[in-house]
């Protein structure tokens, strides 16, 4: 129930686990978190669209880089966050801070294991797609 008070401009100085956070550490940590949620979303879109571009063919059949417009798109897409996060000016604008590196490895690895979803789905619609219970899955 921290946040009633704490959290804000004008708050109470939050401690946790015998550590003291003043109101600009505060504030500081929930612009952070803002520019983690916005990673979090931009690159999980861009894990997405490598594991739904096909149905059925493994992306690493099908290929990873074939279709220009999808990589322009990714590219901006990550610039666009780039910028979002690190440049001074327009993260404090935005209301952003700069983010620990642990936050991109964590969407990384999270990012992996939908490919590996994808692949394993795929695997299973190309290897059995009579099955019943394959059949819900082949969107």
């Amino acid at each position: 129930m921290s946040a009633i008070d704490g959290w804000q401009e004008g708050g109470p100085d939050f401690y946790s686990n015998g550590r003291r956070f003043t109101v600009e550490e505060q504030l500081y940590i929930g612009r952070q978190a803002c520019s983690a949620w916005h990673m979090g979303i931009v690159f999980g879109q861009f894990w997405h669209l490598f594991a739904t571009r096909t149905r059925r063919q493994s992306i690493f059949v099908h290929g990873v880089f074939r279709n220009i417009h999808s990589n322009m798109a990714l590219i901006i897409e990550i610039i666009g966050i780039l910028i979002f996060v690190y440049c001074p000016g327009i993260n404090e604008f935005i209301g952003g801070a700069p983010i620990p590196w642990t936050c991109w490895i964590v969407v990384a690895a999270v990012g992996w294991l939908i490919i590996l979803q994808a692949e394993i789905r795929k695997f299973f619609i190309r290897r059995y797609p009579a099955n019943k219970v394959v059949r819900l899955f082949k969107w």
